[in-house]
């Protein structure tokens, strides 16, 4: 990478320090899985990751998901970026979604020469967004694994992060400005 490129990347660092990453480390398409203990079910924290309005408070200013239909999702990466079309797939253990939409998946069945099935907890080739749980060590919840394979490079450890303060506390963590409650504020 020459100089001037590093430069404009260390300076959009700064502004956008959770949006992008180099050196190495969580670029666009990276598939490095960032793993997290939360205290609940792997039910619960599975089921909370399908449903797309708890998605999109995940992704909170990085982008949205919508759900056109029963087990299809829209990812919508950055302002004005086009919808990424995926379809839901569960797994013991794991969701994943994967590129493309129901015609694509049939396409892919019927290209599928080799036969046999993928080992367990194995993330597809194909998802953009993979996550895998298990139970963490001495009963403390869950371990929860995420890969995302994206074009913004969007943190995996921020989406965790915030799945496990919503799923123990209820409530996402903000620094954004917030109401204040005092007489002398209204």
């Amino acid at each position: 990478m020459t100089n001037p490129s590093r430069r404009l990347l260390d300076a959009a660092a700064k502004v956008l320090p959770h949006a992008l990453h180099h050196g190495g480390r969580g670029g666009a398409g990276d598939r490095s899985p960032q793993t997290l203990t939360i205290d609940r079910p792997p039910a619960e924290v599975l089921s909370a990751f399908q449903d797309p309005a708890v998605l999109s408070r995940l992704l909170g200013e990085v982008g949205t998901v919508t759900s056109p239909a029963p087990g299809e999702f829209t990812w919508t990466l950055g302002e004005g970026a086009d919808g990424v079309p995926t379809r839901l797939s569960v797994t013991p253990g794991g969701v994943d979604f994967l590129r493309g939409g129901p015609a694509e998946a049939l396409e892919r069945v019927e290209q599928d020469t080799e036969g046999g099935a993928p080992e367990a907890g194995a993330v597809p080739a194909d998802a953009l967004v993979s996550l895998r749980t298990r139970p963490a060590p001495r009963d403390m919840g869950t371990e929860a694994t995420l890969r995302l394979d994206v074009p913004t490079g969007a943190p995996a450890f921020t989406v965790l992060y915030r799945l496990r303060a919503l799923l123990q506390t209820g409530e996402i963590p903000t620094i954004s400005p917030q109401p204040a409650a005092r007489a002398e504020d209204h």
